[in-house]
């Protein structure tokens, strides 16, 4: 599955800018920067993920979710494409398509946080990971911090976010705290699960 393949990612490729300024994205982006992805697409395809049913969005699920880990790491690092990723995470897809996409972005989360898009999706991602996808998250930012913090301006908020200076202390310590917390809120999430049937249930009868 490629980013230009149907409309969910509609991939515009700047064939009317000029050579230099490929240059200066590329610069920006990195030399593996492949060209804007469509933002009116984007933004219907994050509105079918996050509004719609999920019997409605499955197709567009499935063609999230069938993103190779270069276009995945590609669309987290966009502007529109990193609200797709979003929607995706916090919308109806299955807690395994959401696992499946944030294992293909595994290696490459230095270099989503550092632009700042990515680092917003990267917020969103976390709040939503397993303890285990945390961990990979944290400790892939901790051996970039020092960019992160001298070239970002979001850099100390969102190491603070995450607990970087902690788990550079003591993972063992970080990884405590880290999986009461994801407890806590698995734990809420469910609650509020129940009482939304439960108050369906009543209504219907």
């Amino acid at each position: 599955m490629t980013l230009d393949t149907s409309v969910q990612m509609g991939l515009t490729t700047p064939s009317t800018s000029s050579s230099q300024q490929q240059q200066q994205q590329q610069r920006h982006h990195g030399s593996g920067y492949a060209g804007r992805l469509s933002t009116p697409g984007c933004a219907i395809l994050t509105t079918l993920l996050t509004l719609y049913a999920k019997k409605v969005a499955k197709p567009f699920i499935a063609s999230v979710a069938a993103l190779s880990p270069a276009d995945a790491v590609h669309a987290a690092r966009d502007p529109s494409g990193s609200r797709v990723l979003q929607g995706f995470v916090e919308g109806s897809a299955g807690r395994e398509a959401k696992s499946a996409l944030l294992q293909k972005l595994a290696g490459s989360w230095g270099d989503i946080a550092l632009q700042a898009a990515g680092s917003f999706f990267l917020e969103k991602a976390y709040a939503w990971a397993d303890l285990d996808h945390k961990e990979t998250i944290v400790s892939e930012l901790s051996a970039r911090q020092s960019r992160l913090m001298s070239s970002c301006h979001w850099g100390p908020l969102l190491a603070k976010k995450l607990g970087l200076e902690a788990y550079q202390r003591s993972a063992t310590e970080w990884r405590k705290r880290a999986a009461s917390a994801t407890a806590a809120k698995r734990a809420f999430e469910e609650m509020l699960t129940t009482e939304d049937g439960q108050a369906a249930g009543a209504a219907a009868a």
